[in-house]
Order: C-alpha cells, then structure tokens, then sequence
C-alpha cells in the first residue's frame, strides 16, 4: 500500500509530529510504502526520511497522483476536496472541528470550556471568557475555518484520538457514521518490572508550559506537600519565567528543578524515575501521549479530570484523576504516593497491562489499517 502523512511541519515538536513519524516509522516495517507532506519546511532529525515540501493542498494532491499514493492521512484542517480518484483520511488531534479557538479553554476564568459548539454561546464565550482571539482578523479566520471544517470533514473518514473527543464532535453535528475511535500509541519499549523509584520520591511534569497546561496550579498545590518530595518540570514555554517567579515567592526553590526541554533517553530516564507522572491539564485534552508513555514504563499517573485524560487514567487502575484546578485534591493525591510506595508500585503494574490491552503499536496499526483497507474498497 502507499501511504501519504500530511501535516504542516512534519518534524515539528509536539504529539502530532511525534506521532506521524511512529506510525510511518510501524507502516514502513509492515511493507508499505509511506511518504511524507508538509507545508513549513522543517529540520529532518538524524536518521529520519526527509518529508516533501508542497506549496498547498493543490499541489499535494497532485503529487499525490504521481505517485500513486492509496491513501492520503491527514493530520491538520481540510481547506479543499481531494479529487474523488484520492482516498482521503482524517486524524483529528484537536478541537478545531468544534471550537472556535481550537482549545476548549476558557482563559479567564482558568479552567475547562463545558459548552458544545453553538455560534452564539461561543460568540458569548469570546468576548467574556477570553477562550480564544479578540482580534476582528482572528476572529473571522478562526469561523471561516470551523464552517470548512462542518462543510468538509462529514465527506472523508475521520478517525478521533479519544472518546471525548468523538462525542463533542457527533454533539456538535458530525455524521457519527464515518467517525471512528482509535485511541494513540506509543512506540516505546515497554518495561513491564517495576523500577524503584529515587528518592526522595521525584513527581514529573512533562509538556508545554503554557496557562492551560496547568503548571501553576501544580506548582501551587506542591507547595503545600509536607512529605519529602522532588518536583521535576521538563518543558518550555510562555509561563517559565512566571513559574520560576512563583516558585521563589513559595519558597521551594529546593523542591523544584526546571529542566528545559526533554526528550528521547533524557525523557525515559526520568520517567522511569518517577514516583509517578502528574499531568494538571486544565483544559480538555484531546489525548495524553505521555500517560500512554508513563504507563509502558509501569509509572503510576495523577491527572485532572479534563478531556480524554481521565478515560485513559483511572482511579481503580493506573493512577489518581482529580477535580482540574483543585489544589486540595492534587497536594493528597502527591502525598497519597510520595508516603506510600507500595501503592505507586501496584498502580505502575496495572497502568501497564492497560497499556497491554488498549496502547500497543500493534494494536494500532491493525485499526489503522483496517480503515486504509475500508477505505480503498469503498
């Protein structure tokens, strides 16, 4: 089969970059012939396939002609219709198909967007909860792509990344006919042994740090933690100085180690030394690649309720799910595994085998390829 990925920089930091070169990187062992599309030229890592820079869709879709391509998987908005001849898939990463701003965060008041997509009420939402732009420009960009995303998206198969996600979507108006739930992967060796973890115990927080990432609610609630513990941040963003301010403020400077960005053996390492990962999203997360990671690697999770993340987390197997924003609930939950190992160890094995059963690479690339294979027939 030959198989297209196209997104706007293939090589990008991120989760959808992340995950488009895994995917190829399972495509390529099963036999098929995969090619890369970008718009934004981007840095080809060491070792990894160059992707074709094309100008717009047009010339992707000829290119994709060219070579005869079976399936072209999108990764980002539709803005035109591919010729009836090219078989169109779509992964939706984000809430741009049912949000205005794309993110389901209402800025104001720091906290989860509960409203399904209706012109009026996230009209309302603009202008009085700061979910997304007030600029006239932005604005009219941000409607003008939703109404390309209502008009093209129920003509292609669509594939969502989690269950909140699908359900927003079919709320908002999409066929549910043509949309198919697979969840994400991760392609890391997974480790099924528990580790010990260091000590004293070392929480992690791995991401952007941005508002919505929930850093400072974290941040805040750890400064309220009485048993000895480590808080490890690793991410950059428009918040470092911010948080870096208010860990001064809280004075523990001694708890708190801001790491920069981290990624491939670096990002292991420190997962693997864990106590447990803490994931303070208070927005609604289309997914959560790093608690699939954290629970390959038998680490037990702490997240907010928001999104996907509590269906991938739960109280009775891999982790503790808190009320996103609550300081209360997150300080207990840190304490609750920094005074009990044995705890953390038992959660960190059953994390796992819900990786086993729901995350591997093999089950993906089966779902995937049966909705290449759907498609192709049709």
């Amino acid at each position: 089969m030959k198989i297209a990925h196209y997104y706007e920089g293939i090589y990008l930091h991120g989760g959808v970059s992340q995950y488009i070169q895994s995917l190829s990187r399972l495509q390529i062992g099963a036999g098929h012939q995969v090619f890369l599309f970008e718009t934004a030229k981007t840095m080809t890592p060491e070792g990894e396939r160059e992707a074709i820079q094309v100008a717009d869709e047009a010339a992707l879709f000829l290119r994709c002609a060219n070579l005869g391509i079976d399936v072209l998987h999108y990764h980002t908005d539709l803005n035109d219709v591919a010729p009836p001849s090219l078989k169109v898939i779509r992964t939706v990463h984000e809430h741009s198909p049912h949000c205005l701003s794309g993110g389901l965060f209402l800025k104001r008041q720091g906290r989860p967007c509960p409203r399904t997509y209706n012109a009026i009420s996230c009209a309302y939402g603009h202008l009085w909860d700061h979910c997304g732009s007030l600029r006239p420009r932005n604005v009219v960009r941000n409607v003008q792509r939703l109404k390309s995303q209502q008009r093209l998206l129920p003509q292609v198969t669509v594939i969502c990344v989690g269950t909140f996600l699908m359900s927003r979507m079919i709320t908002a108006g999409y066929p549910d006919a043509n949309i198919h739930f697979v969840p994400n992967f991760t392609d890391l060796t997974p480790e099924a042994e528990w580790c010990r973890s260091s000590e004293p115990p070392a929480f992690l927080f791995l991401g952007r740090l941005e508002k919505m990432k929930g850093a400072e609610w974290l941040v805040r609630s750890f400064a309220e933690v009485k048993t000895d513990a480590i808080l490890n941040i690793a991410g950059e963003g428009h918040e470092l100085d911010a948080l870096k301010a208010l860990v001064g403020k809280l004075q523990i400077l001694q708890k708190v180690r801001f790491l920069g960005w981290i990624d491939g053996a670096a990002k292991l390492a420190l997962l693997r030394q864990a106590r447990a990962l803490v994931i303070p999203s208070i927005t609604h997360e289309t997914f959560g690649l790093v608690a699939v990671e954290a629970a390959a690697l038998s680490r037990p999770v702490i997240c907010s309720n928001a999104g996907e993340l509590p269906y991938i987390v739960s109280d009775s197997d891999g982790g503790i799910v808190v009320e996103a924003g609550q300081i209360r609930q997150l300080t207990s939950a840190i304490e609750k595994l920094a005074g009990d190992v044995e705890a953390a160890r038992q959660m960190g094995v059953r994390n796992h085998l819900r990786y086993k059963a729901l995350y591997t690479p093999e089950i993906h690339l089966r779902a995937i390829t049966r909705l290449y294979e759907r498609e192709i027939v049709q």
